[in-house]
Parts: structure tokens; sequence; C-alpha cells
């Protein structure tokens, strides 16, 4: 084989595994997820951030109005609903269920007349329990 055609063969071999590479990297295709934010973006007040990870690298990124990735906005009872959801994806697994007693998970929930409360009380917050006293409330009581 002449050295002009090995060549072009290895130009060729490497010109498919650059255009392989560029396959696998650009293969997803955000455009419908792109369509879904810019029609709801007026129902989120006209900010918005949306980031998509895959495999510790940002795949799709986009934010419109004044918030930025680093914006700091307030987010209220942020945990409630996060709670809820992991306890959910517990509850679909097959790990707990919403009817558990709360005593069977944390013991100290067995004394003290409150035995009764289930998950499913706690994450529809109809325990009947009153707040701890302290905390925060003692300092804005001052």
């Amino acid at each position: 084989m002449s050295y002009k055609s090995r060549f072009n063969c290895l130009l060729c071999i490497s010109a498919l595994l650059f255009m392989l590479f560029l396959q696998t990297a650009g293969a997803q295709d955000f455009s419908a997820l792109d369509q879904l934010l810019e029609q709801r973006k007026a129902q989120w007040g006209g900010k918005l951030v949306a980031m998509v990870w895959k495999d510790d690298k940002v795949a799709f990124q986009k934010t419109t109005g004044d918030l930025t990735i680093n914006s700091q906005e307030p987010v209220g009872y942020a945990s409630a609903w996060f709670t809820a959801a992991v306890v959910m994806s517990f509850v679909d697994q097959g790990k707990l269920s919403l009817d558990d007693r709360v005593s069977k998970y944390l013991p100290i929930f067995g004394k003290y007349a409150k035995s009764y409360l289930t998950i499913r009380h706690c994450l529809a917050n109809t325990t009947g329990l009153e707040p701890e006293k302290g905390g925060i409330q003692k300092f804005f009581q001052k």
C-alpha cells in the first residue's frame, strides 16, 4: 500500500470518528422543552432559569428576564414539597406506606399519646400538633 493511500485511509477514519463523536455530543434535542418554556414564560412572571444536567455536564440551559443562574430568590416552603416528593417516591418503591404510623420510624412518637399519627397526617399537615415554642418565634417576640 502506498504512502498516499495510507494517509487518505487514516484521514477518512479520523473524519468518521470525529463525526461519530459530534453525533453523540449533539444528539440531544431540546427544542420541544425550549418551546414549552417559551409558552409558559408568562405564567412564571417572565423570569425563569432551566438547566438539564447529564453526566456532570450542562446539556441544556435557558434563562429569561433578569433572572440568572446565580440569582437568589425566596422559595418559601420549598422543603415541604421536596419532602413530599421524596416520601412519595418511597411509597412508589414500596418501602413505606402513607398509612404507616410515624412511631414505626421515630419511636419517640409512640410516647405522649402521639402514636396515632401516620405519614399521611404529616404530609397533609393534619397532625394537630402545636409548633414548638422557641427558635424564631422567640426572636420575633422580643
